[in-house]
């Protein structure tokens, strides 16, 4: 019988620290050269993220002003908190979806708390990959070697390929924006649609490999079979086994095209709330979509900086001056949703969260 073993305070702080380098450790690091690189790390990620904040806001220092001079309009940040919100709980849907078809006794109420407190630690961890160490090591925390390895393997694949599927859906979604914006597209925006294009056909591509049986035995004749280059082979094996379920992927793909929509959205609500005239939606929906995915860079608070200074170009491409501002908003929220995730995620730390193994017999190892 499974059930789910409770995560304490010191095992989180371990995980934020794990997160910081993208990885979770499988013994405790008391390497103290690596303890002080990971703080270099983090102070050098904080003091990048705040330099290209100050340049973007000093590069579009009238917008921003303009905005802090004007009352928002209350009823659509409230708005988009409550579109943002419903995105953030699809993307937990998405998850639960896809790991229990791998088999993984993972109840929906579990995955919403372990992707809320995932979501929290994006507060302090670099990109967006925070909540994929806390997922993965839901699964990894207290389990022993050997069969273990075998027994967590679904579940980590359902974290790898929960994020392969995000990020297609957000292309997925652009090119579709764009196939219905080609023919009133100004000349830069066509440009970028067709470089959408592009990435998607790859990922269509990439697909397409991952489904393919011999796709496994190829890594592993090239990778071999020990170390980290046999257990990537082996998540690979645990990723391809989604190729017996056709329907899920397609239903993933759709709650992340969804997903996505959502957070467009929400941060389209936020462009009506600051400013008085807004560029028209479904061109946004082209544009919006791209400058969430700078998320993803290892900077503090969702790429701080990078997103705000993107935001500015994208828009600029279509006559607006209003991207970093509205990034700046879309932040704002996105802040509020993450301390929301925080006091949830305060209320049920008492609460089990990671995988534990149960009246079991011995270990015939």
């Amino acid at each position: 019988m499974l059930k789910m073993s409770p995560c304490g305070g010191k095992e989180l702080r371990a995980l934020i620290d794990d997160a910081i380098l993208g990885t979770v450790s499988a013994v405790p690091d008391s390497n103290p050269p690596r303890k002080g690189l990971k703080r270099l790390l983090r102070v050098a990620s904080y003091g990048l993220g705040f330099g290209l904040l100050g340049w973007a806001l000093w590069r579009n220092q009238g917008s921003v002003r303009e905005v802090i001079g004007r009352r928002p309009n209350l009823y659509d940040l409230a708005l988009a908190l409550v579109l943002g919100e419903i995105a953030l709980l699809s993307t937990f849907a998405r998850w639960y979806l896809l790991a229990r078809v791998q088999g993984v006794p993972l109840t929906f109420r579990q995955a919403v708390r372990i992707g809320f407190l995932g979501h929290a630690s994006e507060l302090v961890v670099p990109g967006q990959l925070g909540g994929d160490v806390v997922k993965v090591a839901a699964f990894c925390r207290g389990e022993g070697e050997g069969r273990q390895d075998r027994k967590r393997a679904p579940g980590i694949a359902s974290v790898l390929f929960d994020r392969v599927t995000g990020v297609f859906g957000l292309f997925l979604l652009v090119s579709l924006m764009g196939t219905l914006q080609w023919s009133t597209a100004a000349v830069a925006v066509r440009r970028l649609i067709e470089v959408v294009w592009l990435v998607t056909g790859a990922g269509l591509i990439g697909f397409a490999v991952l489904f393919l049986p011999a796709t496994a035995v190829f890594l592993r004749r090239i990778l071999g079979e020990g170390g980290l280059p046999g257990k990537l082979a082996g998540l690979w094996d645990a990723a391809a086994a989604y190729r017996g379920h056709p329907l899920a992927v397609v239903m993933a793909l759709a709650m992340a095209m969804a997903s996505h929509a959502f957070y467009a959205f929400s941060f389209y609500a936020v462009i009506r709330a600051l400013f008085p005239i807004a560029p028209p939606l479904t061109t946004s929906l082209v544009i919006i979509p791209l400058i969430l995915f700078t998320a993803i860079v290892p900077l503090p608070f969702g790429a701080l900086g990078v997103g705000e200074e993107v935001s500015g170009e994208l828009f600029r491409m279509i006559g607006h001056s209003i991207g970093t501002p509205a990034m700046l908003g879309a932040r704002c929220v996105g802040l509020g949703l993450s301390c929301l995730s925080v006091l949830i995620s305060l209320s049920s730390t008492r609460g089990p969260l990671a995988p534990e193994r149960q009246a079991e017999g011995p270990d015939p190892s």
